[in-house]
This record gives structure tokens, sequence and C-alpha cells, in this order.
């Protein structure tokens, strides 16, 4: 595992990448921030380096096929690797939803992480609540579920068969039905407590 891991130059140079971005985030950007607070900020700003790159490349993938391409084509070389050779264009679909919010996500989580010791850090918090929180639920609510819809439609009329076997595509299914569900649990609770604090104000403003 370990002659795995080190004969692959591009799995060592990410780890390498990532690593030098955190801990230039936790010791630079977040170096007079309290320790939880500094290595939670560090995180969200390395998923923020992670995130978009991978939502460009995605979107470069999906606008690079075949045309007319549909969750059963042939992947090609800019896809990367799957074990099946048919269907990455349909996971990428799938996949700039669920990761294009993650840029605003993560300025979101850093402004949240310290709105307590920034006064900045908590009016970024504030101003970007509502309209992350209308992005995220459009996108990953609303869109994704219609693109599984749309995805599952297909396999279960059969038009994958002989492409994709039965086991991939059900996993990849139930995969994303979990995440979705947890997006939407995830986002419910945001609002409900958003809604709580502004009802609270206006009580507090009409005593």
């Amino acid at each position: 595992m370990d002659t795995l891991v080190l004969d692959n130059p591009t799995l060592v140079t990410s780890f390498v990448l990532f690593l030098t971005v955190y801990l230039f985030a936790c010791f630079v950007v977040f170096r007079n921030w309290g320790p939880k607070h500094r290595t939670e900020a560090s995180s969200s700003f390395m998923s923020l380096a992670h995130g978009t790159p991978a939502v460009v490349m995605a979107i470069h993938a999906l606008l690079s096929t075949q045309p007319s391409p549909s969750f059963a084509s042939p992947n090609s070389a800019i896809h990367g690797r799957l074990h099946n050779s048919h269907g990455a264009h349909g996971l990428l679909k799938l996949l700039v939803p669920a990761e294009i919010t993650s840029p605003c996500q993560n300025v979101w989580s850093i402004a949240g992480y310290g709105k307590s010791d920034v006064a900045a850090a908590a009016k970024l918090y504030a101003f970007l609540s509502p309209p992350f929180y209308t992005f995220y639920t459009v996108v990953r609510c609303i869109l994704g579920p219609l693109l599984l819809f749309e995805m599952g439609l297909f396999y279960l009329r059969g038009a994958a068969d002989g492409l994709i076997p039965g086991w991939a595509w059900i996993s990849w299914i139930v995969i994303i039905i979990s995440a979705i569900l947890l997006s939407m649990l995830w986002i419910g609770n945001h609002w409900t407590n958003w809604f709580r604090e502004k009802n609270s104000g206006v009580q507090k403003k009409l005593r």
C-alpha cells in the first residue's frame, strides 16, 4: 500500500499541495484567531482551494464530451478513472450541483468561524447567509433531485443495460439520494435558525 501511494506522483503532489495550503492558512491567514476556530477556518480554506478547481474541471469535462451525451456515454480521457468504462458524464452532471456551492459555502463558513472575534467576519456572515441559503436550496434541493430523477429514469428504462452493471448505477443512486437528504436536512436547520434569529430581532425592536 505504501509503495502504491509513493508510486503515484499525482496523489503525493496533491497531498503536499493541500497540506501546504492548510498550514499557510493556519499559521499565516488565521494566525490571530483562537486555536479551535483557526483549525476549522483553515480546513474551509483548504476546501476552497480544492472545491473551486473541481467545479471548473467538471464543467470543462462536460463541455468537452461528445455531442448528445447520455448517462451511459463512454468515458473519455478527460473524465478520469472509473471502475466502469461508461457513466462518468452522468456522474459529473450530479457533481457540478454538489460542488458549485462549495466556494460560497467555504467563504460563509470561514466568516462564521470568525464572527465572534472579528467584526468584519460577522458582517460578512450576516450578509452572505440569505443569498447563500437560497442558492444552496435551489441547487442542492431542487436542481439536484431533478437531475437524479432524470438519471434514475434513464437507468430504470434499461438504457444502460450491457454498458453499466446494475450494482454500479444502483449504488450511485443510493449514495446520491443520501447526500441530497443530508443537504436538505442541513440547509433546513440553517433556514430554521435564521428565521428564529430574525423573529427574535423583530420582537426585541417591538418591545
